[in-house]
């Protein structure tokens, strides 16, 4: 199971790598979908394509293994909009490729799910809670722990299990 989990952690390198190149290399898909929203769509490109490269980088090395796990999960929650622009556009124009637009979106939780693997230090069970500074939702000014892992009870509501369990907040 290490080995195969070694393996993974170098494919995964290998891919943000490659992608992060392509971004340079070959920029005209990626600015296609830029959502019409965002300014400086070259630009934008052109830092995603460095970032998805450092943190490739990053991912090689067992004491910034976590910080680039983490980078990449916050780098697929920000260029999500912009696969939901390309299916907007497959869809908007009845492109025939509308079912690569479609399956992107949820492969983004996929990928997000592989990058988590490596949240961890190295030999940590996963039972243990992964703490991430955040805001707090309820006082919204105090510094708060998000645990990623929490054991949830069937007869509480998802608002309860957020508000209470995910969110540990100092002040009442």
């Amino acid at each position: 199971m290490k080995r195969l989990k070694h393996l993974a952690l170098y494919l995964m390198a290998l891919l943000y790598g490659a992608a992060g190149i392509n971004h340079f290399i070959n920029p005209g898909p990626y600015v296609q979908i830029m959502p019409r929203w965002l300014a400086w769509h070259k630009e934008l490109v052109a830092l995603s394509g460095l970032i998805e490269i450092i943190l490739a980088l990053l991912l090689l090395f067992p004491k910034t293994r976590q910080l680039a796990a983490w980078g990449i999960i916050v780098l697929l929650v920000a260029v999500f909009p912009a696969n939901v622009q390309m299916y907007a556009d497959y869809r908007s124009r009845q492109d025939a490729l509308l079912w690569i637009a479609a399956l992107r979106l949820p492969l983004q939780l996929l990928l997000i799910g592989w990058a988590f693997l490596y949240t961890r230090p190295a030999g940590a069970p996963f039972s243990e809670p992964v703490l991430l500074p955040l805001p707090c939702l309820r006082c919204h000014w105090a510094p708060v722990s998000l645990i990623m892992q929490p054991a949830w009870e069937p007869d509480r509501s998802w608002n309860e299990l957020f508000l209470n369990d995910l969110f540990l907040c100092p002040s009442p």
